[in-house]
């Protein structure tokens, strides 16, 4: 068809390009393009970039920047985005389109330029660098750099310090401090740092003042017992840092049930009887029985740096055991605690434990003996003697039966005060022996003790020979019946 073509490629100046076409050299033909300035693809920093300033305050320059298509060909009505990308600045009189201005060139004088954009920039309260862009898209901006001075008044701890957890638990209260300017008002958005010595676990490395100044983390002991400190120090600030004193103890008491010491009967207790405490980190250190018995028969009030509660009334310890493992405490219910479901707090240094019982006016425990498969009452014949397989009652003895949890007697029973001759038990008593009621002579408090008491029965003539089935039942003011545990006592 005779037609040739040419592509072209036009490159960064502007203008009118005369293009000449040469036919076989001997004819010229020209063509005039008119080359005009790109798309937007550049966008760069001109003014006011790694500029600091104070807290709350506007920077000294506006940050200017600059819109051409790449090649450096300036352009004017163009929609630029300001934005701020990290850190705390809020933009002002912001210029948003492109179009021509004052700069300020390197030698301080005004100068004037096409294809610019601008913003002015008041500094947050957080110290540090802020980031801001100029942007027409995600690939085409210019982004500048400022730093916050924050003019700082003071810098204390709040809350939190002296705590103490057990291993691998949280500290009650989080760690708290506070942040304030120069006027001591509040300072908001500072950021505080913390750091740990020891086995401790933050749940955070840093935190952010509130509006009140306030920033807290929480703290969780790790495995390791001691004294460990924890501190606080604020970001970009010449203050001086803080700390909190915190220690880490082994666990402390865990209550898993409260019974009758004589029979183990969960069924409740009664005032000034003896009771039993079963659980873990009981006995912290103990190795066997520690005895809270005095020569003169009262009852320690604090026994291995443990004390222990009975609706706020301290209880006497009778004895903290750790045998094989297996963690007791025992002790006398305090006779004026009160009756229904109580509080039980046992505090070992300075961890406590609590758990709930049920004080009743009288709820009666027979303490026993275990002979191969068969757990024998304590009672004594009248010559002092322990009864057992080998030394049975006789038929016709007055048998004295060791039992707890009487309740209340009468002259009036006091807390860690050993019982005196004729304090009767109030309580209505029943012995029932091979399934039949025997003649009680006396149901008292045991003289020189404390929580125990002795009944006193009479062996009927016609009882069968044997280890025979023995019950206490006793009926309080309320006029409820409770049973003891069911006991054995040999007869011949």
């Amino acid at each position: 068809t005779g037609t040739v073509t040419c592509d072209l490629r036009l490159f960064n100046r502007t203008g009118v390009a005369n293009v000449t076409v040469t036919i076989g050299g001997l004819e010229n033909f020209s063509f005039q393009v008119t080359i005009t300035p790109g798309a937007p693809g550049r966008v760069t920093a001109l003014q006011g970039n790694n500029q600091r300033g104070v807290a709350g305050r506007p920077l000294p320059q506006s940050l200017v920047a600059r819109v051409d298509d790449g090649f450096g060909n300036i352009l004017n009505g163009v929609d630029v985005t300001w934005r701020v990308v990290s850190g705390s600045a809020q933009l002002v009189q912001t210029v948003s389109r492109s179009s021509n201005g004052l700069i300020i060139n390197a030698q301080g004088q005004g100068e004037l330029s096409g294809g610019l954009v601008s913003t002015g920039v008041v500094l947050g309260n957080v110290p540090g660098e802020s980031r801001i862009r100029a942007q027409i898209s995600n690939t085409i901006f210019a982004e500048f750099t400022v730093n916050t001075d924050v003019a700082f008044g003071s810098f204390t701890r709040v809350s939190g310090d002296g705590q103490t957890a057990a291993q691998n638990q949280p500290f009650g209260e989080p760690l708290v401090v506070r942040v304030t300017d120069q006027t001591q008002a509040p300072l908001a958005g500072a950021s505080v740092s913390f750091a740990a010595t020891g086995d401790l676990r933050l749940s955070s490395a840093t935190a952010t003042t509130d509006a009140q100044g306030l920033a807290r983390i929480t703290v969780t002991a790790g495995a390791t017992t001691g004294n460990f400190t924890v501190s606080a120090t604020v970001t970009g600030g010449a203050l001086t840092p803080v700390l909190f004193n915190l220690t880490v103890r082994p666990p402390g008491p865990n209550i898993t049930s409260i019974v009758n010491a004589a029979g183990g009967a969960s069924t409740g207790v009664a005032p000034c009887g003896i009771a039993t405490i079963n659980g873990t980190n009981l006995a912290p250190g103990v190795t066997g029985t520690l005895s809270g018995q005095s020569l003169l028969g009262t009852l320690a009030l604090t026994l291995n740096n443990t004390t222990v509660t009975f609706g706020g009334v301290t209880a006497p310890i009778v004895s903290i055991t750790n045998i094989g493992g297996v963690e007791t405490i025992s002790v006398q219910v305090p006779c004026e605690a009160g009756l229904g479901s109580l509080p039980v707090a046992v505090r070992t240094g300075q961890a406590t434990g609590t758990a709930n019982v049920t004080v009743r006016p009288t709820s009666p425990g027979i303490f026993e003996t275990i002979e191969g498969s068969l757990r024998y009452a304590v009672a004594q014949r009248p010559n002092g003697s322990f009864v057992s397989p080998t030394n049975p009652a006789l038929r016709g003895e007055q048998i004295r039966l060791t039992v707890s949890n009487l309740g209340q007697t009468s002259p009036t029973a006091i807390t860690n005060v050993v019982g005196t001759p004729g304090q009767r038990a109030i309580a209505d008593i029943v012995i029932g022996l091979n399934n039949e009621g025997v003649d009680i002579v006396s149901a008292e408090y045991s003289v020189g003790q404390n929580g125990l008491y002795v009944i006193t029965f009479t062996v009927p003539m016609n009882s069968p020979a044997g280890a025979r089935p023995l019950v206490v039942a006793a009926t309080g003011f309320d006029g409820n019946t409770v049973y003891s545990n069911n006991s054995v006592i040999e007869i011949r």
